[in-house]
C-alpha cells in the first residue's frame, strides 16, 4: 500500500518513502495522529513523559502534543493516519471533551489482540478505499470511513483502564499538575518561568514546584526546559525561518542568548544543529 494522501489527510502502512515525520525528529504535533504498532518497540517522550510503544499499542497524538523519539527497535513496524486540524473541520464531527481528556492523560493504550486486529483490518479498509483515485466520491467516502474510525476510538477509550490514573492516587494535586501540563502545551513558546505558571494557577511558585517533582519525579525546570528544546529542534529542522527569527518567535531577549540556552541543554550550538 505505501502511503496515500488527500489533501491534509494520510495514511500508511508504515512502508516506503512515507515515514511518519514525529519519528524522525522532535516535534509540536498540528494536527491528529493514530498509530498501530504491529511489532518491534518504540520508547519516546510525549509532553516530557515516556512512553512505551509496542506490539498491541495504540499511540494517539493530539494538536500541540510535543513528542521527541528516544529509542527505535529496527523492527519496529506499525501503521499510521493524519490529518490536519483544517480537515478535521471538514468532518462534522461532534467534540468529545471526554474523550481528548483521556487521550491526553493516556496517549498510549494496549489493546487486546482481538481488538488489535479488529482496528488493524479497519485501518486497512480505509487505507484501500483512501487510495482508490478512480473513486468518484474518494474524499466523501474517506471524511465518512475517518468519522467511523473516530467512533472506534471513543469506544476504546470509554473501556476502563487497568492502571490508576494521577486523579486515583493524588486527587486535587493532580489536577493542578495536568493544568499545568495543558499550560505548558499552550504557552512554552513565550513563556518559561515557574512564576507564570504559578499565577494562572494560582498558586505560590514554591508549592508548584513541590507538587510537579512528587507527582511527576521530576524537577518543574526539566518539564519547562525539555518541552523549550523539542520545540526548538522542531523549529530548527523544520521551520524555514533563521535562527535569529526562531529566538524572537521564542520570546529570547536576544539570538545570542538564545544560542547559549540551545547549547547548556544540547551539547552543540544551534547551527550545528540545524545541519547535522
Amino acid at each position: 500500500m505505501g502511503c496515500s494522501i488527500i489533501k491534509d489527510y494520510i495514511i500508511s502502512d508504515g512502508k516506503g518513502s512515507c515515514k511518519p515525520f514525529f519519528l524522525e525528529q522532535p516535534t509540536a504535533i498540528q494536527g491528529m495522529i493514530f498509530m498501530l504498532c504491529k511489532g518491534g518497540k518504540l520508547s519516546m517522550k510525549i509532553n516530557s513523559i515516556e512512553y512505551t510503544i509496542r506490539k498491541y499499542s495504540l499511540l494517539t497524538l493530539l494538536s500541540g502534543s510535543i513528542c521527541e523519539t528516544i529509542e527505535i527497535s529496527d523492527d519496529f513496524t506499525f501503521e499510521f493516519l493524519f490529518y490536519s486540524i483544517d480537515f478535521s473541520f471538514e468532518l462534522n464531527i461532534p467534540v468529545n471533551i471526554d474523550l481528548l481528556e483521556k487521550v491526553s492523560r493516556f496517549p498510549v493504550v494496549n489493546l487486546a489482540e482481538v481488538q488489535f486486529e479488529s482496528m488493524l483490518d479497519f485501518h486497512s479498509f480505509m487505507a484501500k478505499h483512501h487510495g482508490n483515485e478512480e473513486h468518484k466520491f474518494r474524499e466523501h467516502l474517506a471524511k465518512n470511513l475517518l468519522a467511523s474510525f473516530m467512533t472506534e476510538m471513543c469506544n476504546i477509550y470509554g473501556e476502563p483502564r487497568e492502571h490508576k490514573s494521577y486523579s486515583d492516587v493524588y486527587g486535587r494535586r493532580a489536577e493542578i499538575y495536568r493544568h499545568f501540563c495543558k499550560l505548558l502545551i499552550e504557552y512554552i513558546k513565550k513563556e518559561r518561568t515557574v512564576q507564570f505558571y504559578a499565577d494562572k494557577i494560582c498558586i505560590c511558585p514554591k508549592y508548584l514546584s513541590q507538587l510537579i517533582k512528587q507527582i511527576s519525579g521530576k524537577p518543574i525546570m526539566e518539564w519547562i526546559n525539555g518541552s523549550t528544546i523539542i520545540i526548538i529542534k522542531s523549529m530548527l529542522k523544520t521551520s524555514p525561518m533563521s535562527i535569529s527569527q526562531i529566538a524572537d518567535e521564542l520570546n529570547f531577549p536576544n539570538p545570542s542568548f538564545f544560542g547559549y540556552y540551545f547549547k547548556k541543554h544540547t551539547g552543540m550550538t544551534p547551527l550545528r544543529y540545524r545541519e547535522s
